[in-house]
């Protein structure tokens, strides 16, 4: 794929500026800053919101697909969900299939929190974004998660 900005093939660091990655760095930075400190006034980090949005209410999932829907690396996820189950936001159960799997929820008391947090970041969300019109955010997600997809799929080997 060839990269043009504005229509024009260009090079130099103010073009570099306008390109996609640049600006993706850029403003997953600057959310990313916003993000933690929301998430730091509840107490939890990005990976224990991620298993917390991830978990489902009522049938639990396996931990090894807790972690792939919340995209954290699976070591990690033993002790992230063992905080979340310490303050008592997620509930484990054995899995009928496999007495030695746990399946995994969000508790009540996660869904609360979970609820509390969602409200208060709408508002904020909508001011990151102000500058785009309700199509053009949707349409920025549906684009962004596009490439997110692509790139979580598995690699097919190259062929050299």
């Amino acid at each position: 794929m060839s990269i043009t900005v504005g229509g024009e093939a260009s090079s130099g660091f103010s073009e570099y500026r306008r390109s996609a990655g640049f600006l993706l760095a850029r403003l997953g930075a600057l959310a990313e800053r916003q993000w933690n400190r929301h998430l730091k006034a509840y107490e939890l980090t990005q990976s224990e919101f991620a298993v917390l949005a991830a978990l489902p209410a009522r049938k639990g999932l396996r931990q090894s697909d807790v972690a792939a829907r919340a995209g954290i690396d699976p070591r990690n996820a033993v002790a992230v969900i063992g905080a979340l189950q310490k303050r008592g936001l997620a509930a484990s159960q054995p899995d009928p299939e496999d007495g030695r799997a746990k399946m995994l929820r969000i508790s009540r008391l996660g869904s609360q929190l979970l609820n509390r947090l969602h409200a208060k970041l709408a508002p904020e969300r909508e001011e990151f974004f102000a500058g785009l019109s309700p199509r053009e955010y949707s349409t920025l997600c549906s684009l962004l998660e596009k490439v997110y997809r692509e790139r979580q799929a598995p690699q097919a080997p190259s062929r050299r």
